[in-house]
């Protein structure tokens, strides 16, 4: 779908009802947790930058960055081992939290994924970032990532996603 949006011209649009779906869906659930969201990094909003997209821009990727931290917010990056220059981001944004690849977080227990977990969480939590382990689908790489020091682990192991029970199918794509 994203493929097609950006051939078309529209990736900044769907980008923004993919945001804007998020948001509103998480609302009645939400309370103090924290909510991901995942942005193109040529949109103007951030809070969670994606890998699939090549940042063209850096010097405009950060200034983006510095205005939202100005007023409040924290930046992830998304999907951190893959796509488009993770470890250049990591190093040039200093993000709040650094989500580590679900492939690597999946190859678990294997030597060069605990080598690569390990060096990224040495390389975030030496600027205060946190990790976030993507992509967590068995009790064996929960009790890995944890033992590793991950500070955050998102994926099936934890839970599926659930709609609330009053809440209707909004008609279209959410993120």
């Amino acid at each position: 779908m994203f493929g097609g949006a950006e051939e078309a011209g529209l990736i900044n649009l769907l980008d923004r009802i993919g945001r804007e779906t998020a948001i509103r869906d998480a609302a009645p659930w939400l309370g103090e947790q924290d909510l991901f969201i995942n942005f193109v990094p040529t949109a103007q909003l951030v809070f969670e930058v994606v890998e699939t997209h090549q940042v063209a821009d850096v010097a405009h990727l950060l200034d983006i960055v510095a205005h939202y931290r100005s007023q409040g917010s924290r930046i992830a990056l998304d999907d951190v081992g893959a796509g488009f220059g993770s470890l250049n981001l990591v190093a040039q944004v200093a993000p709040d939290v650094v989500k580590i690849d679900l492939q690597l977080v999946q190859m678990l227990p294997s030597e060069v994924s605990l080598a690569v977990v390990r060096a990224l969480m040495e390389i975030t939590h030496g600027f205060g970032g946190r990790i976030l382990a993507e992509g967590v689908e068995t009790a064996e790489q929960a009790a890995i990532a944890t033992d590793l020091g991950v500070d955050l682990g998102q994926g099936w192991f934890f839970g599926f996603p659930e709609r609330a029970q009053d809440q209707t199918v909004a008609s279209g794509a959410a993120r």
